[in-house]
């Protein structure tokens, strides 16, 4: 569907919003998980996000489970997986997992996509929250947002905790769909800043590593 097209098609508008759920805190720094919603025409919510592909063995620490991103709202189900191979190797990005069989204790970055509802992954109804687009032209938005997590998905890019992480996904997304990415007040994101090279919407070459504002 053409951008056009998909902007005639709405009969109200729609938007995308940017969620945060807070992970941990030390000596009084919050930091946060950041994810993106999509709400459709109809009001109906699509999340999509990015999480590293593995969790190394903590010895039970709470933060094995806090490195997957998902909130403490959130459970398992309704969710697609971005995958095409369960199998990393080499890719566009200085943090390639091409060294690596199974890139590194975090493994590489995963994304998911899929309905926003309360049993999924990262579902927070108090999550803090800013708009990035809205109207009727914000409707062409859900299926390039889907490009965009099959793309980093594809790019095997090594997760790390300071970036490239599910912060990296969010902003390297909205960039390359043309959407000028922010976070919520207050709060800190750690590895927005961290671009993921991956191709735009409509180009073959991958995108550079601009210097993203983060608003902390």
């Amino acid at each position: 569907m053409s951008d056009t097209a998909a902007a005639n098609s709405c009969s109200s508008s729609c938007k995308v919003e940017v969620k945060a759920t807070q992970l941990g805190h030390i000596a009084g720094i919050h930091w946060y998980h950041l994810f993106i919603v999509f709400t459709d025409q109809d009001g109906e919510q699509y999340f999509f996000r990015g999480g590293p592909g593995k969790s190394p063995s903590l010895g039970g620490s709470k933060l094995s489970g806090e490195l997957s991103g998902g909130s403490s709202h959130s459970a398992s189900g309704g969710t697609s997986d971005a995958s095409t191979s369960g199998k990393s190797g080499s890719g566009s990005n200085p943090s390639s997992a091409s060294d690596s069989e199974d890139g590194g204790p975090y493994g590489t970055i995963h994304t998911k996509s899929g309905k926003y509802e309360p049993g999924t992954i990262d579902y927070d109804p108090e999550a803090k929250s800013v708009e990035v687009a809205s109207g009727p032209d914000a409707c062409k938005y859900k299926d390039k947002l889907e490009e965009q997590m099959k793309l980093i998905q594809d790019s095997n890019t090594r997760y790390s905790p300071l970036g490239p992480n599910s912060n990296s996904t969010v902003f390297t997304a909205l960039r390359n769909v043309s959407i000028d990415p922010k976070v919520p007040d207050g709060v800190w994101a750690p590895g927005a800043r961290t671009h993921i090279s991956v191709p735009k919407i409509g180009t073959t070459k991958a995108v550079g590593s601009p210097c993203v504002p983060c608003h902390e």
